[in-house]
This record gives structure tokens, C-alpha cells and sequence, in this order.
């Protein structure tokens, strides 16, 4: 993917794209590494956008948050070339929200630094193997409710598979699903979730396929 094409892996990490696109990108990804882990950086950036409580804001949102808002309804509204170089200024403007909150103190966890090894305090790293299976689960939280960033790779290709945070009385919780893609099972990836229950209670986090088989679990 040429350096101009940046924004478009930008719009996708955001969901600015339509389906076409979106698939057009998601097939591209595929056989790109470099695109991958940009594409990750990214998306970890978007996650972090989206999770930040108002209260972070000790004089409310920046004025670069409520930009970014009006032009993520714009650029759903546009088409074509018009659409295109809109993308690249939310993009921007993304980047301009990030630098934002980290210079206004606010704590994301380095969300935003890729390949920090910082941990967002009461955080824990489940880690285990089965099979050909490794996988890694990060379980970090909230008021209420758990961020979860899961790692795996070994899965099969074409598995359909979800991410259950299991709960000490037996209750389970969906934190996201996804499909293995054939890079996925070699090379690895994250989906980063979240589930509504006391971090106090998880007791563990299973990768469940389709068929309802736990192809692995995590136990606290």
C-alpha cells in the first residue's frame, strides 16, 4: 500500500468505510504485513478515542474532539473524491485528539504509544497454550465492567470464533468475536473487547468457536 493510501487504513480503523471498501481493505490487509501493523497502531489509537470517559477532561472534551465528531458525520455523508481527501483530515484531526489527551494528562493506558510495554494499573496478562494454540489475554479494569485485549494465533484458518470472559459464578460474557484469516493463524493478531462484569469477579477468558467448543482458556 503506497504512503497516500495511509488514510484509507486510517478511515478503516475508524469504520468510515463502506462495505465495498471495507473488504477491499480487509482482503488487502490480508496479504500485508506492514499494512497489518499499522493498521493495528491505528485501530488501537480509535479504541482509544472511543474509551475515554468525559470525566478525563478536567475542562471538558477539546475543541479537536468535537471537530473530529462533525467530520465522522460528514464523511459518512460524502462520496467520492470529496470523500476521500475528508478522510485524510480525520485522520488528522484523530491524531490532533490523541496529542490532546496525552497532553492534558490523560491516562490511556499508552493506548496511543505502539509498542509500549506500560500497564494500565490492576491489569493482568492471562497466558497459555493448547496445542498449537498461544494465547495471551489482558484483562484490565473498569468502573463496573473489564477492558479485554486478547492475543492469539495457531487458531485455523476460517474459524469463527468468540472471546468469553467467565465470571466465578459460572456467568459468561461476550468480549468480541472474529474470523481467523489464513495471516491470522501464522502470524497471530489482537481483538481488543470488553465485557460487563466486576473485575473482581473474572475467573477466566475462553476462545470459543462457532460449534461452541472452547478451542482455549485463560484462567486468572
Amino acid at each position: 500500500m503506497t504512503l497516500h493510501d495511509r488514510g484509507d487504513l486510517g478511515a478503516h480503523a475508524l469504520g468510515l468505510l463502506d462495505d465495498h471498501e471495507a473488504r477491499a481493505m480487509d482482503a488487502h490487509l490480508a496479504g500485508c504485513a506492514d499494512c497489518r501493523r499499522e493498521f493495528a497502531s491505528l485501530s488501537r489509537t480509535a479504541l482509544a478515542l472511543r474509551d475515554v470517559p468525559p470525566e478525563v477532561f478536567l475542562d471538558g472534551p477539546p475543541d479537536s474532539d468535537l471537530l473530529l465528531a462533525r467530520t465522522v458525520r460528514a464523511v459518512r455523508a460524502e462520496r467520492g473524491g470529496a470523500r476521500r481527501r475528508r478522510r485524510l483530515a480525520l485522520v488528522a484531526a484523530a491524531v490532533a485528539v490523541a496529542v490532546a489527551l496525552v497532553g492534558g494528562g490523560a491516562v490511556l493506558g499508552q493506548a496511543l504509544a505502539p509498542g509500549s510495554t506500560t500497564v494500565a494499573a490492576g491489569a493482568r496478562t492471562l497466558e497459555g497454550t493448547a496445542g498449537t494454540i498461544v494465547a495471551s489475554a489482558t484483562v484490565t479494569p473498569a468502573a463496573g465492567w473489564v477492558r479485554v485485549a486478547t492475543t492469539v494465533r495457531g487458531i485455523p484458518a476460517g474459524k469463527r470464533c468468540t472471546i468469553i470472559v467467565v465470571g466465578r459464578d459460572g456467568t459468561e460474557n461476550v468480549a468480541g468475536s472474529w474470523l481467523v484469516s489464513p495471516a491470522w493463524e501464522v502470524e497471530g493478531g489482537t481483538v481488543q473487547g470488553s465485557a460487563i462484569i466486576d473485575p473482581e469477579d473474572v475467573l477466566a477468558v475462553a476462545i470459543r468457536d462457532e460449534g461452541g467448543t472452547d478451542l482455549i482458556t485463560l484462567r486468572v
